[in-house]
């Protein structure tokens, strides 16, 4: 396991990264269970097997929600009702990988052209 700089001093960053299946797992801890706290993450991208990755796909493991991560910076949030987190972290292949992944949720329920004779 792998720990990372976060600049709360109440949350711990950790992860896990298995070569042989390209599987990694990050998990934010709060230790102050009862209060929101969130902080900067910054990644160990060598430890992570991500030397040549400027973003990455991280998939909510606890409620199932998908975010486009910059590698440049993560900030992550604990709150009282989730104060684990726990990702499962995939590369992205390019930037356009990231910004579709990212839209993709909220684009199904938007309805710009409703009543217009238009769909989606």
């Amino acid at each position: 396991a792998v720990i990372h700089p976060i600049d709360d001093p109440h949350l711990l960053a950790w992860s896990r990264y298995d070569a042989d299946s390209g599987s990694r797992v990050l998990v934010v801890v709060n230790m102050e269970p009862h209060t929101t706290r969130s902080g900067r993450l910054e990644l160990d991208r060598a430890a992570f097997g991500l030397t040549d990755c400027m973003s990455v796909m991280a998939h909510d493991l606890l409620d199932a929600d998908v975010n486009a991560w910059s590698l440049d910076g993560i900030t992550v949030e604990c709150t009282s009702e989730r104060p684990v987190r726990v990702f499962r972290i995939e590369p992205c292949e390019t930037n356009v990988d990231a910004i579709a992944a990212a839209i993709t949720p909220w684009l199904p329920e938007a309805r710009w052209f409703a009543g217009k004779g238009s769909s989606i």
